[in-house]
């Protein structure tokens, strides 16, 4: 996106205000300026997707295994805490709460799963695991260190068949994604009826 056309990637509106205008950011070179709408504030930052893209995909290509563990092992605990605080609810919401515990063998997907570490959290609750990762270092990782079946690149219609996901989880990520409506559109494509989506 220009600096001189702006256009809302949540509701359309041409409205905005620009909040900050900075050169940290990825890459460094561009200058960001960070534009919330005036229709229904959503802020957004003004780099097109071809060079997010690239970047997501090389990121933490330098790290070494020891890191990708720990940056898995904390995923993990991130995902049983998440479960532990669908517990608390589970008086409130049994119905929900009995299908998310117990996976038996139904089909989970991870947009943005990093290192996988959700993914085993998921499968110790009988969860049939599946993830996508645009980062190259992490879903090698996920891939050959954790065996886990993780597919390499960004998100799209074509990533799954339609209505062939039982629950969606996605862990921080949609605040890394250009069209964030669009994003979470699909997974109401991908999504079976009935099924679970978690977004934080």
């Amino acid at each position: 996106m220009s600096a001189i056309e702006y256009k809302c990637n949540l509701c359309g509106s041409d409205r905005h205000r620009i909040l900050l205008k900075s050169y940290r950011t990825i890459p460094d070179t561009h200058l960001a300026m960070y534009r919330m709408c005036r229709d229904c504030s959503f802020v957004s930052v003004d780099v097109e997707f071809n060079e997010w893209s690239p970047w997501y995909s090389n990121s933490l290509q330098d790290m070494e295994d020891s890191e990708i563990r720990r940056y898995a092992i904390q995923e993990t605990a991130e995902t049983w805490t998440v479960i532990n605080h669908l517990l608390a609810l589970r008086k409130r919401i049994p119905s929900t709460v009995e299908a998310i515990i117990n996976g038996d063998g139904k089909l989970l997907a991870d947009i943005g799963c990093g290192a996988g570490g959700s993914l085993l959290a998921y499968q110790a609750m009988g969860w049939k695991t599946v993830g996508v990762e645009p980062g190259k270092r992490a879903g090698e990782y996920a891939r050959n260190t954790l065996k886990l079946n993780v597919g390499s690149g960004d998100y799209f219609e074509s990533s799954f068949p339609e209505n062939s996901l039982d629950m969606i989880h996605s862990y921080h990520t949609v605040e890394h994604v250009p069209f964030p409506y669009e994003f979470i559109n699909l997974f109401y494509y991908h999504l079976r009826p009935g099924g679970f989506i978690y977004i934080e």
